[in-house]
């Protein structure tokens, strides 16, 4: 089970999946047959299979192409020698793209009732992976914004803070801590040979109350409390982004609040794009998270109908069972444009940032024009008395 869907699907249609096919297997607990649960949907819910079914795959095909494409950009080494933030970008990318291929399996079981997990170690290693990228990806969000934040609201920290090797050590940190954090779901979840399927461990069934308060502690705290932590970043660099963009219109803007817009050596139009795209990339993570969260929280308050009348067929004229698979609808809405913020951070990158648009042209083997303007600068070094020129996007 996961609280994040703006990363889940999976946890939904796992919840989902388990709560519904109680009805039909005598409230089991560790195990169940997706083709009975995706058979009760169909015929009672039938909106939220096909949804799930057709938008699913539209993501996946987005995701992969753009976070590919992403990676390769990120990582050119003219975009992170001279701006650290390319370092958490790229790691973002490689992150989503391994959550979307891990997403895969889950969505051949609980979408389309394929058993897909077969196999003992791989089991427990891969809810290790799913959980630990999940947690990653509003986390490297986080560290970004933070490293934005110091930028631009303590820029006589940037040279300290936001460097590349630091971006480096931060992003390492964040994979550690993170896979350390879900190590614990390879005891959580084992392979039954006799049901062929990764489910509860037996122990852990019996003893539900840890698995219960640890879920809810982490994922709270992973997709509820970090985004709500990176709203507030976001507030205090766009406030302190006008209050220095007032003050350059009225006054002389002292040398340290040039350089909070600057970046050092950045144009003004070009550390105003760099922060446009950071902040686009931040608001869409809390925007795709939130909702995911509080609809999870809900869940409680919307229980299931009677499992007598489920059996009899008369969910259709229950309003309990009414409002529950109602509940599962908006549910499934909800999760699938949540899903969308590990596919379509390339779009965001492709609209605000000027030179991943022209890296992206120049990937594909087509001129690249070399501007000046808002996205590059020549700037003189005293020291020589040569120019350079430094890019940025």
């Amino acid at each position: 089970m996961s609280v994040d869907y703006s990363t889940d699907t999976w946890r939904t249609k796992e919840d989902d999946v388990t709560t519904v096919s109680e009805a039909a297997t005598n409230n089991s607990t560790r195990g169940f047959d997706p083709y009975e649960v995706v058979a009760f949907l169909l015929i009672h819910c039938p909106s939220a299979v096909i949804i799930d079914r057709a938008v699913t795959p539209v993501w996946y095909a987005v995701g992969i192409v753009g976070n590919v494409l992403s990676a390769r950009i990120w990582l050119q080494r003219r975009m992170w020698q001279s701006n650290s933030s390319a370092i958490y970008l790229s790691a973002i990318s490689v992150v989503d793209l391994i959550f979307i291929l891990l997403h895969v399996v889950m969505e051949l079981k609980y979408a389309w009732a394929v058993h897909s997990f077969r196999y003992p170690v791989a089991c427990e290693a891969y809810f290790v992976l799913f959980m630990a990228t999940q947690y990653l990806s509003p986390t490297l969000v986080l560290c970004f914004t933070v490293e934005r934040y110091i930028a631009v609201c303590h820029p006589f920290r940037k040279e300290q803070f936001c460097t590349c090797s630091r971006a480096v050590k931060v992003v390492a940190a964040a994979v550690a801590c993170c896979t350390s954090l879900a190590l614990v779901q390879g005891y959580f979840y084992a392979f039954d040979s006799h049901l062929t399927d990764c489910v509860l461990r037996e122990s852990v069934g019996n003893h539900l109350l840890f698995w219960s308060v640890w879920t809810w502690t982490t994922e709270m705290t992973v997709f509820l409390a970090v985004p709500v932590i990176i709203l507030v970043f976001n507030v205090l660099v766009i406030f302190e982004v006008r209050k220095v963009s007032r003050l350059g219109k009225t006054t002389l803007v002292p040398a340290a609040a040039a350089s909070s817009l600057k970046g050092g050596g950045e144009a003004n139009g070009s550390a105003s794009a760099t922060t446009a795209m950071l902040l686009s990339v931040s608001f869409y993570v809390i925007v795709t998270t939130l909702p995911a969260t509080l609809v999870y929280v809900l869940m409680a308050d919307v229980p299931e109908g009677d499992h007598g009348i489920a059996a009899t067929g008369g969910v259709a004229g229950d309003p309990k069972w009414t409002r529950y698979l109602n509940y599962i609808l908006v549910r499934k809405i909800v999760d699938e444009v949540c899903l969308s913020h590990y596919a379509c951070n390339f779009v965001l990158y492709v609209i605000t940032g000027a030179q991943f648009r022209r890296s992206l042209v120049g990937l594909f083997g087509c001129p690249v024009p070399r501007r000046g303007g808002l996205y590059s600068e020549v700037t003189q070094k005293t020291d020589a008395g040569n120019a350079k020129t430094t890019t940025h996007f």
